[in-house]
C-alpha cells in the first residue's frame, strides 16, 4: 500500500514522520520510525492537535455539531 511505501522512503531517519496529504489514516510504528499517515480531515469531519510532553501525542477533535 502507499503507506508502506512512504514508510520506506524514510526507513531509517529514526524518528517520527507525519504526512497528510496520501489521507489513508494509518500509522506505522516501528523501531526505527514512527510513520503516521493522517486521514481526511474534511471526511471525517475532525481535526488533530498535536501535543509534545515527553512524546508526540495526537489527539483527534470532532467539528462542533458533527455527531459522528
Amino acid at each position: 500500500n502507499l503507506a508502506k511505501k512512504r514508510y520506506e522512503r524514510y526507513e531509517n531517519l529514526g524518528f517520527w514522520v507525519c504526512e497528510g496529504h496520501y489521507h489513508q489514516n494509518q500509522q506505522i510504528n516501528k523501531e526505527n520510525i514512527k510513520y503516521l499517515n493522517l486521514a481526511s480531515f474534511a471526511y471525517e469531519r475532525s481535526f488533530f492537535v498535536v501535543e509534545y510532553q515527553q512524546e508526540i501525542k495526537f489527539r483527534e477533535q470532532k467539528l462542533r455539531g458533527q455527531n459522528v
